[in-house]
């Protein structure tokens, strides 16, 4: 069993993941509509838009890259999907203007922040 501290630093440095993607992903042109977006049915890491497309983003950060791509396992993915249809029932209430390609994408960070970004992963 892992120990508190342990957890605690895991934590943070996945949080620090998640912010430094979406730096990343405003470096390229996409606009950061939420980053750590929780509701009752999931939550997702980061939400952004670049032209007609809505990027539904799971960032993972593990030591190697090819580990972090394999931790988005079925349920997550389950997860994420019921999060995405979640966000754009509410989004169409408060926007009549909804995106019409909707993409959930995987993005995985090493322990040195390089990030791979798998497009349309599922």
């Amino acid at each position: 069993m892992r120990s508190k501290s342990l957890k605690n630093k895991n934590y943070w440095r996945g949080v620090l993941a998640e912010y430094w993607v979406a730096f990343l992903l405003w470096c390229q042109f996409y606009r950061i509509e939420k980053i750590r977006y929780k509701t009752k049915v999931g939550e997702i890491d980061i939400i952004a838009r670049r032209g007609r497309s809505i990027h539904f983003i799971e960032v993972k950060r593990r030591n190697h890259l090819s580990d972090a791509l394999v931790a988005v396992g079925c349920k997550s993915q389950l997860r994420i999907k019921r999060t995405a249809e979640h966000y754009c029932v509410v989004a169409k209430r408060e926007s009549s203007k909804l995106a019409l390609d909707m993409q959930c994408d995987v993005i995985a960070v090493n322990k040195y922040f390089w990030v791979k970004h798998i497009k349309n992963a599922f």
